[in-house]
């Protein structure tokens, strides 16, 4: 029940290619996603979220940023498009 109400919020609040960029990224790093997730559902329930996010705003957040650089091995550059 609890998944399903995370899931659907989700749907809510991103576009696609950001739903489908955090599936990806959920594969490698699932506790990291969990908290972007996490983030982004208290801004949807504080209503902070206007209109749905897009993969460009997703990567703007203060929290994937971070999340690339952990991805990244050393000397490794992560390009955000």
């Amino acid at each position: 029940r609890e998944a399903e109400m995370r899931n659907s919020i989700l749907a809510q609040v991103l576009d696609q290619s950001a739903r489908a960029r955090l599936s990806n990224l959920a594969l490698v790093k699932p506790e990291k996603t969990k908290a972007v997730e996490n983030y982004l559902i208290q801004m949807a329930k504080y209503g902070q979220l206007s209109g749905k996010v897009s993969l460009g705003c997703l990567e703007r957040t203060s929290l994937l940023p971070t999340f690339y650089h952990d991805m990244a091995s050393p000397g490794q550059i992560i390009s955000h498009y």
